[in-house]
């Protein structure tokens, strides 16, 4: 008969079985070891760890996909300087001028083509070459050999008339023409042989001005500037037929001393002009994605006037191309509604050649295409204005002036948001936006200036009053040092921000159209 477990066992020392029970270790009853313990919390701090990863991760892909882009936050000042300070080395190399004929033009471009390749998995890049007819100016010289001999320099001192005919004039006498040259009395006490010393303005052209003294037997003309335009006066005449006697233009104060010096001062004139077919480019990038039937185009030229042209257009061309980039490095397939062409015009300092051969190639369809364009010209005028073309002003349909008016109020948004200063200015007809205008496509732009600051002006902006905004366009002068950087900013941001909100415009082209 075995033992039941209530009994005590022999050998068992007396022991009986519910003792045992309650003296079992630790391991014998389930309680947990230290080492059990540690291994409990490791996994739960790992799990809740996991658990709120997960939930950043998903709260972080929510506010990816949510938070909007925005290019103003993306444009680096420092880069503008640096591919600014690119374009002066260039100019350095090419005889301190970046046009064609310098062959400055084509190594800018390649700058921009360089910065641009990378982002090809988002920018469709391509050169457009055309041809135009440039009137160039082979050897232009100017002296003043009676009664005291001064020499003027060609480029800040004068200025060849576009368009104007070659001749050799020696010591021809100073007819300083009454009124403004436009009428036949005018040119009534002039001697045969004299040079024509001839204002601005006036109910006439210049190609008429010049036909007058032509007829009156004048042996060449010296125009010149209104007394708030800067440096030599720049005509362009009617290239249909050559002037029929040469033509310059100086500036006022040159002129007003031109005209104050008397028949008994004699003048040296030696002008040797052609005219010469010329090859060059247009570069395009394009976005891969967005709407091509309501496209932007953000254009700026790249050449300059036989200059280094750092603020024209250094300052437009090299915004552009950080807002190009900005745009490529951006989430595109998050905001972009519309496709963005930018373009990098060639030839505008000989007549709007780029935009124009560019909008000459297209056929009407690809011109329906084209939403509106934004242009970016002189940015960074060290004394300096933020100005914003009034769309109302734009010389061409009703349809045109609103929806150029409509570009203008991102501007005007912009800068009332940032509380920077800004004025609303006439449309003028002196950049690559005229050429679509023309076509009937709205455009706009905000620009730095480039005429007289006024002593109003100046109490908006700061500078200096009654000088003009930039003192060097189209002079040697232009490099990296007449440039302010604060100006750039403003403005690089401003148009950064109106392509971006132009580009997530569903329906652009309804929306600019006239209400």
């Amino acid at each position: 008969m075995h033992p039941t477990y209530d009994e005590k066992r022999p050998g068992a020392g007396g022991v009986e079985l519910d003792s045992l029970l309650r003296n079992k270790t630790p391991a014998d009853n389930g309680a947990e070891t230290k080492k059990q313990k540690r291994r409990r919390i490791i996994v739960a701090v790992i799990s809740s760890t996991v658990v709120v990863l997960s939930v950043l991760t998903v709260i972080l892909i929510i506010l990816f996909f949510t938070i909007p882009v925005q290019l103003t936050e993306r444009i680096n000042v420092s880069n503008i300087e640096a591919s600014l300070d690119t374009l002066q080395s260039i100019a350095e190399i090419y005889g301190n001028a970046r046009d064609d004929f310098s062959g400055g033009y084509m190594a800018s471009l390649e700058h921009v083509w360089s910065r641009l390749t990378k982002y090809q998995d988002k920018l469709e890049i391509w050169e457009q070459k055309f041809f135009y007819t440039c009137y160039q100016v082979i050897q232009c010289n100017v002296t003043l050999v009676e009664p005291d001999s001064l020499e003027f320099v060609y480029g800040e001192d004068f200025l060849a008339m576009t368009w104007s005919s070659s001749g050799l004039i020696e010591r021809a006498s100073i007819h300083s023409v009454s009124s403004f040259g436009c009428e036949d009395m005018d040119y009534q006490q002039m001697s045969s042989g004299s040079i024509a010393i001839i204002p601005s303005g006036g109910n006439c052209s210049w190609n008429e001005k010049i036909g007058f003294a032509w007829r009156h037997n004048a042996s060449a003309v010296i125009g010149y500037n209104t007394e708030d335009q800067s440096g030599p006066l720049r005509v362009t005449l009617d290239s249909s037929s050559i002037s029929a006697i040469p033509a310059v233009g100086v500036p006022y104060s040159t002129g007003v001393l031109l005209s104050a010096s008397g028949p008994t001062s004699k003048l040296h004139l030696q002008l040797d002009s052609g005219n010469y077919l010329v090859g060059t480019s247009n570069l395009m990038a394009q976005t891969k994605s967005g709407d091509d039937h309501n496209m932007i185009i953000a254009g700026a030229h790249l050449d300059s006037y036989r200059n280094p042209g750092i603020n024209d257009n250094g300052s437009g061309s090299m915004t552009l191309l950080e807002i190009a980039t900005a745009v490529a490095e951006s989430r595109t397939g998050r905001w972009l509604e519309n496709k963005i062409l930018f373009a990098w015009w060639a030839a505008e300092e000989f007549g709007l050649k780029g935009s124009s051969a560019y909008l000459d190639s297209l056929n009407e369809t690809q011109r329906d295409s084209i939403a509106c364009n934004i242009n970016l010209d002189m940015l960074a005028s060290p004394n300096f204005i933020i100005g914003v073309m009034n769309g109302s002003t734009a010389f061409s349909t009703s349809e045109v002036k609103c929806g150029s008016s409509k570009i203008e109020e991102y501007y005007v948004d912009y800068f009332k948001a940032n509380l920077i200063p800004y004025e609303i200015e006439p449309m003028h007809n002196q950049s690559d936006f005229v050429p679509f205008i023309m076509a009937g496509i709205p455009a706009n732009g905000a620009q730095a200036g480039f005429t007289t600051k006024t002593v109003a002006q100046r109490l908006i902006f700061g500078g200096i009053p009654n000088a003009l905004a930039d003192t060097c366009v189209h002079q040697s002068c232009d490099t990296k040092d007449n440039i302010s950087p604060q100006s750039l900013g403003y403005l690089a941001r401003a148009n950064a921000y109106v392509i971006q909100r132009l580009a997530e415009k569903k329906n652009l082209k309804q929306y600019l159209a006239c209400d």
